[in-house]
């Protein structure tokens, strides 16, 4: 198969299974042919995707732990799947599972051949990076070995995709050589192999995939939600179905209406200013009464407005934070059967 789409997926957290399945369903969306693209799914729970048009590689815990790595970073797993997987096609476009496609896939493989690489989006630039505290010992490391690029225009990438030719899979084991050299000196940097990606880039040609692509990583809770109930709805069969009810799943995280918002914005705007941030949290969950998905996302807010409190180290009642304006009657049963499920706060 020239064209390939390929996942990484391992763990037994159901969450993200659910995260990987509506991926591949919002790629199948936008193949038209079979021979458009393939799917390979490399994973240590099989199961998982049994019945569903995907390539399954079986990943051993050996495999694993040797993906792993003598350092403890576990992001050098996806480096060494994309190493290996770019070897199975001649495009491989690795997906996070956290990804959502809103248009076809085509256009991304387009953009890969010999010295064309396709990611994610453009973050920032190294020489501000550098600058910033969860870079600086890594920064320090890599000018003392002169490691960092001449090029003062160095740009880092987020890494959810990642597109490569073929040819280019050596690229791959240049990345995770750099992983291996950098990690045993720096600790905690999350994003350790985005860096080291982003340096063996420089300089080479590289298309953004961001047009294409829903990354929800940074709103997760919502959409695992929204996934929850998509699931529990229709269930986890794969079928044609289930592909073609994928096609209305959110894009983008449910919200209220800007009406909605500014109306809460004013009944908060007196709170003291510890309270705003969780008042506005918990009256939203109050607002999301639409469709199954903005209902999914109701818990989601309240949550939100509960952890700010405890932030903030403010108490709240048996049913209402204290001071803060209250919902109508018809609403307050939902909210206590929410706190019910944290224990009966």
């Amino acid at each position: 198969m020239s064209n390939h789409l390929l996942y990484l997926v391992y763990g037994q957290n159901p969450t993200y299974h659910r995260e990987a399945r509506l991926s591949v369903l919002s790629a199948l969306a936008w193949r038209n042919a079979d021979d458009d693209f393939s799917i390979h799914v490399m994973t240590d729970q099989p199961d998982v995707f049994a019945g569903w048009p995907v390539h399954v590689i079986a990943l051993t815990s050996d495999t694993l732990a040797q993906w792993r790595g003598t350092h403890g970073y576990t992001h050098r797993i996806k480096a060494c799947a994309i190493a290996a997987g770019a070897r199975l096609g001649e495009r491989t476009l690795f997906i996070d599972t956290d990804t959502l496609f809103k248009a076809s896939p085509s256009a991304l493989f387009e953009a890969i051949a010999p010295g064309a690489f396709v990611v994610d989006e453009f973050e920032f630039d190294w020489q501000e990076a550098r600058q910033r505290e969860e870079f600086s010992a890594l920064a320090r490391h890599a000018e003392e070995h002169g490691q960092t690029s001449a090029a003062s225009s160095l740009r880092l990438y987020n890494s959810g995709l990642c597109g490569l030719h073929r040819d280019d899979a050596g690229l791959m084991d240049e990345v995770i050589a750099r992983i291996d050299h950098w990690s045993a000196q720096v600790k905690g940097l999350h994003t350790l192999e985005q860096v080291a990606l982003s340096f063996s880039l420089d300089g080479l040609q590289v298309t953004e995939g961001r047009p294409h692509i829903v990354h929800y990583y940074a709103e997760k809770e919502f959409f695992h939600a929204m996934a929850a109930s998509f699931f529990a709805h229709h269930g986890s069969t794969f079928s044609q179905a289930l592909v073609a009810a994928s096609r209305e799943f959110p894009r983008e995280r449910p919200r209220p209406s800007p009406l909605r918002r500014g109306l809460v914005k004013l009944r908060t705007a007196t709170l003291p200013e510890a309270l705003q941030r969780p008042a506005r949290h918990l009256l939203y969950g109050y607002q999301m009464g639409g469709d199954r998905y903005q209902q999914s996302c109701a818990p989601v807010f309240w949550s939100k407005g509960i952890k700010a409190l405890d932030k903030a180290e403010l108490a709240i009642t048996p049913h209402w934070p204290k001071g803060l304006p209250r919902p109508g009657r018809r609403h307050r049963a939902s909210f206590e059967a929410f706190l019910q499920t944290l224990g009966g706060r």
